[in-house]
């Protein structure tokens, strides 16, 4: 019997889009500053994920094809995600903004399932010492909470290339996985509306060893598997989304 696997991923901000620097909130009558939700908003988000929850156990996709994404270690939605895992047939959990390397260890134990995909600025600072070997599965990188976790407000400059420290993480990221002999995953692209970006960033992930591109829309997955195929058709057979 196949034992299930656990992923975890990069941290995306959407509201911080490539080119666009998140603007300061203004203090005022009428404006709620930053950090204060809104009356109901908490009540409507946890309604959210449970619908979500429900929507999972109702499914019957290909289990072999598909990979949950979890709230983080430590979030209050986090045991009742893994709670949900438990009744269904899935094998691959995606565990985002992965600290440290026994995040996943415990989410393993937890779901008797093996393997894990880490993100989190501490672990990319470890470099090449990381995926561990009996913890990880497949490796992927994200910019936009990275940048976030540091006070920093947006990865990227405003014509759309990443600023150092994310380029820095993306290939520690990268290395670390190839010493490793694990798949690496390229962080998304929140520009959705730019697919000729989507396709340039798409086609560098692949000439530079990506496995695969994270897609956070349908309208990008086209685009970022035409990439793929492009340039991989050159090397070692496909990629995609």
């Amino acid at each position: 019997m196949t034992r299930p696997e656990v992923a975890v991923p990069a941290r995306s901000r959407a509201a911080l889009l490539p080119g666009r620097p998140a603007r300061p909130v203004r203090q005022g009558p009428g404006r709620r500053r930053r950090g204060h939700p809104r009356p109901g908003g908490r009540r409507r988000r946890r309604a959210g994920k449970d619908a979500a929850r429900a929507e999972l156990a109702a499914s019957d996709l290909d289990p072999a094809r598909v990979i949950v994404r979890v709230n983080a270690t430590g979030t209050a939605e986090h045991p009742a995600d893994l709670a949900a895992l438990r009744r269904t047939g899935y094998r691959t959990v995606m565990l985002p903004k992965s600290g440290e390397p026994r995040a996943a260890q415990r989410v393993r134990r937890q779901l008797a399932r093996r393997g894990a995909l880490r993100d989190g600025a501490r672990h990319r600072q470890r470099g090449p010492r990381s995926p561990r070997r009996r913890t990880s599965s497949r490796v992927m990188w994200g910019a936009e909470d990275l940048i976030a976790s540091m006070r920093g407000l947006t990865s990227r400059f405003p014509d759309g290339r990443y600023r150092d420290v994310a380029l820095h993480a993306r290939s520690a990221v990268l290395l670390a996985a190839s010493a490793r002999g694990r798949p690496a995953i390229d962080a998304v692209y929140v520009n959705i509306p730019d697919l000729d970006g989507l396709a340039a960033e798409s086609q560098d992930a692949a000439a530079s060893g990506f496995t695969l591109k994270a897609c956070i829309h349908p309208s990008q997955v086209t685009v970022v598997r035409k990439a793929f195929q492009r340039t991989r058709r050159r090397s070692r057979g496909p990629g995609g989304c």
